[in-house]
């Protein structure tokens, strides 16, 4: 069942993806209509939260994720998690930085 309740909004994009990618297969797999249309709205909701995050790629592939950009209006800004997250190799956070309305907040 769908992650209702869960508050995505402090929480890094790239592991938001990771998420909508998990809900999407459990809605091919399920045949009850009801959790379908439960998990469907759970995804509508978490591509929301993310729809104006940029995705920054080492490769062509987009397979090897460097940096996560979070906007609003056009300006990086985030309230009350980073607003740029730079990733190593592994896809652990190895730099935060704080934005908002397009400030870096020290």
């Amino acid at each position: 069942m769908a992650h209702s309740h869960t508050d995505y909004t402090k929480t890094y994009a790239n592991n938001i993806v990771d998420e909508l990618c998990n809900i999407m297969k459990q809605i091919t797999l399920s045949t009850n209509p009801t959790e379908r249309t439960a998990l469907g709205e759970e995804a509508k909701r978490m591509a929301e939260i993310i729809k104006n995050v940029v995705f920054c790629y080492r490769d062509e592939e987009c397979k090897h994720l460097e940096k996560e950009i979070w906007t609003v209006d056009g300006k990086i800004s985030r309230i009350g998690a980073p607003a740029v997250v730079t990733f190593n190799d592994s896809r652990s956070s190895i730099k935060e930085e704080w934005f908002k309305d397009g400030e870096l907040i020290i």
